[in-house]
């Protein structure tokens, strides 16, 4: 598929490179007005590369459908974890429990099966 003349590919390697290359001079900006325990940087490094090649291995394995759910999963949780700590206490509280009653509904609604509103995949 092309996108604007270019190859998907070759869109998506542009665009990590440009997020890449922000990411480092932010990096660099912030390593100038901090110091860092270099030993838990350390520590942190060779867990994500361990945690890299663990997911390598396992890539064939976990169907690519479960990993997307998955992601999404995660990125909700994230997004809500971060709410939470940025809302004054009342409000993240209200977050949370707003979110969970969703999460338990949405589950309910998907182990009642056909009478569920919900799509199961994605409308192309």
């Amino acid at each position: 598929m092309l996108l604007g003349g270019l190859a998907m590919p070759a869109a998506v390697g542009t665009s990590l490179l440009v997020i890449a290359m922000k990411s480092f001079a932010g990096l660099g900006g912030y390593l100038t007005t901090v110091s860092l325990d270099w030993a838990l940087v350390a520590a942190i490094s060779a867990l994500a590369v361990a945690g890299s090649l663990l997911g390598a291995l396992l890539t064939p394995r976990v169907p690519e459908t479960a990993l997307r759910r998955g992601f999404g999963v995660f990125v909700l949780a994230m997004g809500v974890f971060v709410l939470t700590q940025e809302l004054p206490a009342a409000f993240g509280q209200i977050l949370v429990v707003g979110a969970a009653v969703l999460a338990g509904g949405a589950l309910v609604c998907r182990l009642i099966g056909d009478a569920c509103p919900l799509p199961l995949r994605p409308q192309t």
